[in-house]
């Protein structure tokens, strides 16, 4: 199973950070549970908005993300995410699908052992039924004044490598989710918060079509389009900052889309860190380039191969170091093509939309072993 199918479901059972040392321990699980059954038969549909918050501790940065929240009773649910860029997720029962870059991906949810596990935990947040969690997590139970906290850790040692606890806390005037926490490791996080929530508003089969039709939207509107050598030492395709640089990020591999946000920054010492994370805030790696030499801090499963991180570390390098190797093969003053190696070896970039001569878009292309990289830089700023 690929990561990021696990990060899809995850997202929607995650997020806040009150301390669960400040709530007492929950006393009457048997009255908890029973209010939290009845509220949740009352609830046909849920519509809100959402703020996320994704908090790397290696920047001390918080990147935040803003959209729309619905679902409708049976495991229907569509994230719609304006901001930064435009991203949407859809569950219908036991189909995901997502939409981002014009290109659509399709999974299965019950595809294996774990994906149940994630399938169980997701029917039990958003229906209120947490005796079906599977055995694969502990639970525990806190409140006080307005929130009840369930507090979850995986036992599982696949999940474990991912994720190390999540928090959920439920509004006591409603039971409805009120914020959720999703902790990857004790220092980085990433937060969801439910605002202006509307609840029985979405009529019969509404939520479905406005997800059908959302899916179609954004694949009209969002299709990217595309665009005799110089050998000598080529400037780096992107310049690393002291403030964080912010990507949209999209890589197809074979069959596989994966898509998120890349954010690099120079640090003191002028190593060049590399990030990448899903747009629901879990990470897929986190690189760093000092002078020549490129080290792997973490790195998802799926992509730590040891040819995999090669290709990886040639990519990055020619995208933020000096190449004397990549030659440019046309040049104009709206694109430029370099080329880098030869036979599976071979990597074609192309660089488009540039803003004071700096490329906003860059295209990464490796004809023989069918990997496409795509990055377009995100012009925004996070408190």
């Amino acid at each position: 199973m690929t990561y990021m199918k696990i990060l899809l479901l995850l997202m929607f059972c995650t997020v806040l950070p009150m301390q669960a040392q400040q709530m007492k321990k929950l006393t009457d699980l048997k009255d908890f549970e029973a209010r939290l059954l009845q509220e949740a038969k009352n609830i046909e549909s849920i519509e809100s908005n959402f703020t996320q918050i994704k908090y790397l501790d290696v920047f001390d940065e918080k990147i935040t993300s803003k959209g729309t929240f619905y679902y409708k009773k049976s495991n229907k649910i569509c994230m719609d995410y304006a901001q930064p860029m435009n991203y949407l997720i859809v569950i219908n029962n036991n189909q995901l699908k997502i939409v981002s870059d014009g290109k659509k991906s399709i999974m299965d949810l019950h595809s294996n052992k774990m994906m149940n596990q994630m399938q169980d935990m997701l029917t039990a947040c958003m229906v209120g039924d947490l005796s079906n969690m599977s055995p694969g997590y502990a639970l525990e139970y806190f409140e006080d004044a307005h929130y009840y906290l369930i507090q979850i850790k995986p036992v599982s040692k696949a999940v474990k490598a991912y994720i190390n606890q999540i928090q959920i806390y439920l509004d006591k005037k409603d039971m409805s989710v009120h914020k959720l926490r999703l902790s990857e490791t004790a220092t980085n996080y990433t937060e969801y918060e439910f605002s202006d929530k509307k609840f029985n508003s979405l009529k019969d089969e509404q939520s479905l079509r406005y997800a059908s039709w959302l899916l179609l939207l954004f694949i009209l509107l969002s299709c990217s389009h595309r665009v005799t050598g110089e050998a000598t030492a080529l400037p780096p395709i992107l310049q690393a900052e002291a403030q964080s640089q912010k990507y949209n990020l999209q890589l197809d591999f074979m069959k596989h889309h994966f898509s998120g946000m890349l954010i690099v920054r120079q640090m003191p010492d002028n190593e060049i860190r590399i990030l990448g994370s899903t747009y629901f805030g879990l990470s897929l790696f986190d690189f760093s380039l000092h002078r020549d030499t490129f080290i792997v801090n973490s790195c998802i499963e799926p992509m730590r191969k040891k040819k995999m991180l090669k290709i990886l570390e040639t990519d990055f390098k020619n995208l933020f170091l000096k190449s004397e190797k990549a030659r440019i093969k046309k040049k104009s003053s709206t694109f430029e093509q370099r080329i880098s190696g030869k036979g599976f070896g071979k990597t074609v970039f192309t660089l488009s939309g540039f803003v004071n001569g700096q490329a906003e878009k860059v295209q990464i292309k490796h004809p023989l072993i069918r990997l496409r990289i795509q990055l377009d830089k995100l012009n925004i700023n996070n408190p």
